[in-house]
């Protein structure tokens, strides 16, 4: 009876990748046969590789990468699929998945028919690929497989790297913002004014739009004198650290939802506000984040120094580009390519910024390209070898860049008072850790990603509340 997916492979290189693929495809009751574990889920009868092929595979999976596309041991099991298929007239017997930067046009004869699914970009968003494939296809599974019952087994058998209790510290993309005013204040304005949207567009400090109120952390004297003719009254809000963590609420929101939506939200126009004043170029996510990118211009150069996580000098290079193109259709051209960083508050566990990493193009080193599908596939090209120090080192060497060379970077936020940022990121830290080699690649983040923001929608502020 075929009721197993049979994992081929080159071994020891592509163990990681086996081990947790074997992982999670029984984790979600599929039976599992490869060479590092046997059979997962059941008797093991399979002794024999070529007789498990033959016989007890209902899929079977070529781990396809630079290794595997020219070892013998992996080719010689596709051959005996390739004839299984062939013999019993098994559609889709043999499914590729393909793992590392080895060209299509490289790859070996035999599975060069085969459609590959893509892992080399994400594990997680091929291993979503391959399970709608195996459930398509009618891959029988078994009951008796369940999250549980792989957790057990893993404490048995043990592996490489297995979880093993010892702390071990973790270096986070949180910068935290080390003190927030105590008060907001909220300045109702009077009546004859209508939409109060033009009254804030030459504050210098972030100022927000609720009703017919403006919410800010300045004082009535910080405001540009045509928002502060408008104003009939002023009421200060007091901040607490309870206000700061977000509450899920079945019906109205209350004045701890709305003091977390008006600080969040001021957090956010202050990052802004600093970018549009140092001048930095900017470009808007589809989620309608804006991150900002480097040019030479305001680099002076390509590179930046700063400061390794061991405390060493160290530079990185967050411009460059790429020649691209074939000379006989149209000549090569240079493609441009732009570190660049994006903010989103982070209220809660820690007061901070979370720092994400983009890579943006364009061909004169200036305008990015418009077409989000051209910038997808060159993100893919340009960073397929980004691992997660060259992605650790650009995230600090911008934040040192933002920071000036100083130890905070610091953004106003009224005459009195201004925001600083910590330059090193936040560090956390686990009780238990991975015994054993673990390799794992950050993975680019798109401009269609969500980043969800707390909502702006149906809440409601109570003046009643101030004090």
């Amino acid at each position: 009876m075929r009721n197993f997916v049979f994992l081929s492979h080159a071994n020891p290189e592509d163990n990681d990748f086996v081990w947790w693929l074997a992982l999670q495809l029984a984790r979600r009751g599929y039976n599992v046969w490869c060479d590092l574990t046997r059979l997962l889920g059941g008797e093991d009868i399979w002794k024999d590789v070529e007789t498990a092929i033959r016989d007890g595979c209902s899929k079977f999976l070529y781990v396809l990468t630079k290794t595997s596309n020219a070892k013998t041991g992996p080719l010689q099991e596709l051959q005996v699929a390739q004839s299984v298929a062939r013999d019993h007239g098994l559609q889709d017997f043999i499914v590729s998945l393909h793992l590392d930067d080895l060209p299509y046009r490289d790859i070996n004869i035999q599975l060069g028919r085969i459609e590959a699914i893509p892992f080399e970009e994400s594990w997680a968003s091929g291993l979503g690929r391959l399970l709608k494939k195996l459930a398509a296809h009618g891959v029988p599974t078994d009951r008796r497989l369940t999250p549980d019952w792989v957790t057990s087994m893993w404490a048995v058998t043990g592996s490489r790297q297995r979880i093993i209790r010892q702390r071990q510290e973790h270096l986070t993309n949180w910068f935290r913002i080390t003190k927030l005013p105590k008060e907001l204040h909220v300045h109702s304005l009077r009546d004859s004014v209508g939409r109060p949207d033009h009254l804030v567009l030459e504050t210098q400090f972030p100022v927000i739009v609720h009703r017919n109120s403006l919410v800010s952390f300045a004082s009535e004297e910080d405001l540009p004198d045509s928002a502060r003719k408008a104003v009939s009254c002023t009421r200060r809000l007091t901040i607490s650290s309870t206000d700061l963590i977000p509450v899920a609420r079945a019906g109205g929101s209350g004045r701890r939802d709305n003091i977390h939506r008006f600080v969040s939200r001021l957090l956010r126009s202050a990052w802004e506000i600093m970018l549009n004043e140092r001048g930095v170029p900017t470009y808007s996510l589809s989620n309608r984040t804006k991150c900002f990118y480097f040019t030479e211009d305001i680099l002076r150069g390509k590179r930046i120094d700063f400061q390794g996580v061991d405390g060493a000098r160290a530079h990185r290079q967050l411009i460059g580009f790429k020649t691209v193109g074939k000379k006989s259709v149209g000549g090569r051209a240079k493609r441009m390519w732009h570190f660049a960083l994006s903010s989103r508050p982070l209220l809660h566990p820690e007061l901070a910024y979370v720092i994400r990493p983009h890579v943006l193009f364009s061909d004169d080193g200036v305008t990015i390209w418009e077409s989000k599908e051209r910038l997808h596939a060159a993100r893919r090209s340009q960073c397929k070898d980004w691992w997660n120090d060259d992605w650790r080192d650009r995230i600090l060497a911008g934040v040192m860049w933002l920071s000036d060379g100083a130890d905070m970077i610091q953004l106003p936020i009224s005459n009195d008072a201004t925001l600083h940022v910590e330059r090193s990121p936040v560090i956390v830290s686990s009780p238990v850790t991975y015994a054993g080699p673990v390799s794992v690649e950050l993975e680019t983040f798109d401009e269609h990603e969500d980043e969800s923001d707390v909502g702006t929608e149906n809440w409601e502020y109570d003046e009643s509340d101030t004090s």
